[in-house]
C-alpha cells in the first residue's frame, strides 16, 4: 500500500489543440491498471490487495468535484489484482501466483460472477494481460516469460508452446492487424517483439525482432495503424521506433523526471501522454518515426505513475498508486480550420424571357351590312 499524495490540478494548453482538465477521481491505494466496460459506464480497476474495484463513471466529467463524478458499485476480493482485460462481456484478472480468472459481466455488470479460474502459472505473477477482441485466447506477461490460455471454457485453461524469453514487461494487440507486441528481454538484450496470432489456436509464431533498447523497458503503447511503437524505459527516456518494419528506426528523448512509467498515444492529434513515478502528467508532440519528439507541457496528479494509461475519446484515464484512477478530458479546444470550398451564391440575373411576344390583332370594323 501506497502514502497518498494530494493532488495538484492545473490546466494546460497545447497550443491550438486541447486542454487537460481533471474531470473525474476514483480514491484508491493500489490501482495499477484497469479496464473500461464497452458501455462506457464502467471501469473495473485492478487494485492490488483490494482485488478489482467496480466503479461507476456516469457522472463524468466533473471538473468541480472530480471525486464526485465515481461511485463504487462493489469489489472482486480474495486475491492480489495486477491488471484486468475484458471482452464479449468477461472479465479476466490476473491475481497472485499467476493464476488468471474469469468473471461474467453479461447478467451482473455492477457485481462481476466468476465462473472459474486457472491453475497457478510456474511464472509466477503476472504485469499484464491481453486478448485480441472476440479472440479465444488470453495473453499473459511475465518477468519469467509470456503465457497463454484458452479461454473458451468456464475456466481459463493453459496453452502450451509460445516464445522463451527471459523476462517480459508489458504487451499490447493491434486488432487490425492480428499482431501481439510484447517488451521483453533476452540475454539481457531489450527487444520489442511482434507476433502473428493465430486467433483459433492462439500460438504465438517465432518472434521478430524489433529493436534493441538501452535499459530495461517499462510500458509500451503502439498507434492504431500499428506503425509507430511508443515506450518507457528505466533510463528516464521515452522512445519512439517502428513497428511494421524489422530493427526500424528508434528515436529518444531522454526526459528530466526521476522515471516515466503508462505511455499512450492520441492518435488525432499526434500527442503521446505519459505518467511519472513522482505522479506528473507529460505529454509530447510526437509525429511518425523520422520526425522529431516535441515537449509540449505537463500537469501534476499525485501518487505514482502506473502502466494503466489509456484514451477514450475525449478522456484520459490514468492508475495513479497511492493516489487512484484519475480521468482527465483532452476534449479539442480550437476548432479544425475550415477548409471547404466558401459558400459563394449565384449572382442574382433574371432569365432571359423566350416567350413570343404578345402582340393585339388589328383593330378592323366590321362592314356594314
Amino acid at each position: 500500500m501506497r502514502l497518498s499524495v494530494a493532488v495538484v490540478v492545473m490546466v494546460a494548453s497545447l497550443p491550438g489543440s486541447m486542454a487537460q482538465t481533471v474531470v473525474g477521481r476514483y480514491d484508491s491505494s493500489d490501482a495499477v491498471q484497469y479496464v473500461l466496460h464497452p458501455d462506457g459506464d464502467i471501469v473495473y480497476i485492478a487494485d492490488g490487495a483490494f482485488g478489482v474495484r467496480v466503479v461507476d463513471v456516469t457522472n463524468v466529467p466533473n471538473a468541480a468535484n472530480p471525486s464526485s463524478a465515481t461511485t463504487l458499485l462493489s469489489t472482486i476480493s480474495g486475491f492480489y489484482a495486477k491488471a484486468v482485460v475484458m471482452d464479449n462481456d468477461y472479465l479476466y484478472i490476473i491475481g497472485t501466483a499467476g493464476i488468471l480468472y474469469k468473471y461474467d459481466t453479461l447478467n451482473a455488470k455492477s457485481s462481476p460472477i466468476k465462473t472459474g479460474e486457472s491453475a497457478p502459472d510456474s511464472k509466477g505473477s503476472a504485469t499484464a494481460v491481453v486478448m485480441m477482441p472476440g479472440g479465444s485466447v488470453v495473453y499473459t506477461c511475465h518477468l519469467l516469460g509470456i503465457s497463454q490460455y484458452d479461454i473458451t471454457g468456464a475456466a481459463p485453461v493453459a496453452i502450451s508452446g509460445g516464445p522463451t524469453v527471459t523476462e517480459c514487461h508489458d504487451m499490447v494487440v493491434d486488432p487490425l492487424k492480428e499482431r501481439l507486441y510484447a517488451l521483453i528481454e533476452v540475454s539481457s538484450q531489450q527487444y520489442v517483439d511482434m507476433y502473428d496470432i493465430n486467433v483459433l489456436y492462439g500460438l504465438l509464431p517465432t518472434a521478430t525482432a524489433y529493436n534493441t533498447l538501452s535499459n530495461n523497458g517499462v510500458s509500451l503503447s503502439v498507434s492504431s495503424d500499428g506503425v509507430a511503437c511508443f515506450m518507457t524505459e528505466s533510463a528516464q527516456s521515452l522512445i519512439m521506433g517502428r513497428c511494421d518494419v524489422i530493427n526500424g528506426v528508434q528515436i529518444v528523448e531522454p526526459t528530466s523526471y526521476p522515471g516515466l512509467v503508462g505511455v499512450a498515444r492520441h492518435d488525432l492529434s499526434n500527442r503521446v501522454f505519459a505518467t511519472t513515478t513522482d505522479g506528473r502528467l507529460v505529454w509530447y508532440d510526437m509525429r511518425p518515426p523520422s520526425n522529431s519528439i516535441t515537449y509540449m507541457s505537463e500537469m501534476s496528479i499525485g501518487g505514482t505513475g502506473e502502466r494503466g494509461l489509456g484514451i477514450h475519446g475525449d478522456y484520459l484515464y490514468m492508475c495513479m498508486g497511492g493516489y487512484g484512477l484519475v480521468i482527465v478530458s483532452i476534449i479539442p479546444t480550437t476548432p479544425a480550420p475550415d477548409t471547404s470550398a466558401p459558400d459563394t451564391p449565384a449572382p442574382d440575373t433574371p432569365a432571359p424571357d423566350t416567350s413570343a411576344p404578345n402582340t393585339p390583332a388589328p383593330d378592323t370594323p366590321a362592314p356594314c351590312s
